[in-house]
């Protein structure tokens, strides 16, 4: 009876996808077999088989491997058998912790077959060195699998487990992506609705409305096998989170952006994203469902915060109005009995949202009626776009001159501030030769040297970095003509306009500064500035 207490034995198997692909031999099947013919001829008492098929050796969170730690802590089990040190895992700490303070502190033997370790022998001299190789090949793997992600991503290839929505796999090449005859249409269909103005939240409505079935449980019809776990109770309710990534996805434009997260170290599965400005874009690596104008309009409608009426619509200069002395958004107040969700005819006002919320000592009021600023920029956009259908050449001379004029402004401010800025890199140059000089000749301490010249390195860092800027600001120059023409093309379709829409705003103008009231004369004078798409101020 005795015997069979200090033998009751535990056998652990571990197959992860790393070691199927990287050639090992034992499969869970061959582990088991292994195991169970050294516990007979040990005469050992087996009493439980703990696998974990699929988990990494990284990973000691795996669910076999704790329930056996569980039964280890109930005290019912004496002897633990793996076929290697790799088995139980792959993270040298973790498994030496495992062995040489666990297990002794539960008085349990643990037994490696292969590699002839039995802590009832003693302590093995090179078990150590096995722990420490265990662990250089899964960092090895993860080096080599994280570079060959990276290649992948610079050649514009598609790594996912699954296409985007609105794309499938292609059939000859895993890594091309071709639309999907199936979603292409409800991609397009999406930025529709979002360029005419619609929120993400609103378009997930209409989407559930029509039942079409959400990107996952798509996915799941697709691909069963891999997807079991999805809503089949409500497999058209789509949310503004869904919607929203899908109007944010690149892909749709024929780019691929990659590596927008990573894993910082292959000892844990946390996941961190990825500054935007180190993610890897490859433009134009298959078709695209969506040209760069309707991509850019629904960004612009995404990005404005709605607050819906008590009738559940938006009105449509939300996100337009600014404030000429602080810059922030112009808020929408309801007032008088009238409609206010959004018609010509609603009683309502527009003010800096920073006085209403903070008080007049902030910023001033900017209030103007609704009304007031509808009629203001229809009948602006229809002056224009009557000009540029029936005096068209003078119409594009004005635009030139304008943009010109842009231009001169945005050139003298960018070169002033490039002069300012190279002065000042050269002073940086000589204020660190300089506290070179004076450390060498000990008149400041080495901690005082690194210290200083740590602050100049970062502002030289970033000056190079505004520079950089600045270049590329200075040669936007040979745009401009192109856009004169877009927005020619643009506005022309407006003459007879008889109201205004959130998608008519959302394609012409940019933005709308609204400054403060003044009596002039006895008569009250207020300015608006309308920035058009493309060319900025036009009057």
């Amino acid at each position: 009876m005795k015997k069979q207490q200090q033998t009751r034995t535990a056998i652990y198997c571990r197959l992860s996808r790393d070691d199927e692909q990287s050639g090992e031999s034992m499969s869970i099947e061959n582990q088991r077999i292994l195991l169970r013919r050294y516990a007979k001829e040990q005469d050992f008492e087996v009493v439980e088989v703990y696998t974990d098929d699929g988990w990494s050796g990284t990973n000691f969170d795996r669910p076999d491997f704790q329930r056996m730690k569980r039964d280890i802590e109930n005290g019912g089990i004496d002897i633990v058998l793996v076929k290697d040190l790799s088995r139980l895992g792959r993270i040298q700490i973790e498994t030496s912790l495992c062995i040489q303070v666990f297990f002794p502190e539960h008085q349990v033997r643990f037994i490696a077959v292969s590699e002839n370790i039995d802590t009832a022998k003693g302590e093995d001299d090179f078990m150590e060195l096995r722990n420490l190789f265990n662990e250089w090949f899964v960092r090895d793997t993860s080096c080599k699998v994280k570079s060959g992600y990276r290649q992948r991503a610079l050649n514009g290839d598609y790594t996912g487990a699954f296409a985007p929505y609105g794309y499938r796999k292609d059939e000859q090449n895993k890594h091309k992506l071709v639309p999907d005859e199936n979603t292409a249409s409800v991609v397009q269909h999406i930025f529709r609705l979002a360029v005419e103005g619609y929120s993400p939240y609103k378009i997930g409505r209409l989407l559930r409305g029509d039942r079409v079935l959400t990107p996952r449980a798509y996915l799941a019809e697709q691909h069963q096998r891999y997807l079991k776990v999805v809503n089949t109770r409500h497999p058209y309710d789509w949310g503004a989170t869904t919607v929203k990534t899908i109007l944010q996805n690149k892909a749709h434009l024929g780019h691929m952006v990659s590596h927008k997260a990573t894993k910082p170290s292959f000892k844990k599965k946390r996941v961190v994203a990825v500054p935007q400005d180190e993610w890897i874009e490859v433009r134009d690596t298959h078709e695209p469902l969506i040209d760069e104008e309707t991509f850019a309009l629904a960004q612009k409608v995404i990005r404005v915060k709605k607050r819906p009426t008590k009738e559940g619509e938006h009105q449509i200069f939300a996100g337009l109005l600014k404030c000429s002395t602080c810059g922030q958004g112009l808020s929408f107040a309801r007032g008088g009995s009238s409609k206010t969700s959004g018609g010509k005819g609603g009683r309502g006002s527009f003010a800096c949202n920073q006085s209403r919320t903070r008080g007049k000592a902030y910023c001033s009021f900017h209030y103007i009626s609704y009304v007031h600023i509808y009629e203001i920029i229809l009948a602006d956009i229809r002056r224009h776009a009557q000009t540029a259908r029936e005096k068209e050449s003078i119409f594009v001379e004005k635009l030139a001159m304008v943009s010109q004029n842009q231009q001169k402004k945005q050139w003298r401010a960018a070169m002033k501030e490039c002069v300012r800025l190279n002065s000042r890199e050269s002073e940086l140059q000589t204020i660190q030769r300089k506290l070179y000089e004076d450390n060498a000749l000990g008149k400041i301490t080495d901690e005082q040297y690194v210290t200083l010249s740590r602050d100049f390195t970062e502002e030289q860092a970033q000056l190079k970095e505004r520079l950089k800027l600045l270049e590329e600001q200075l040669n936007q120059a040979e745009s401009k003509q192109e856009n004169t023409t877009r927005f020619l093309e643009l506005v022309r379709e407006y003459t007879d306009m008889k109201e205004l829409t959130k998608a008519i705003l959302n394609e012409l103008i940019d933005k709308v500064v609204v400054y403060d009231a003044e009596k002039i004369n006895g008569k009250r004078v207020q300015r608006i500035d309308i920035y058009y798409r493309f060319v900025g101020l036009l009057s």
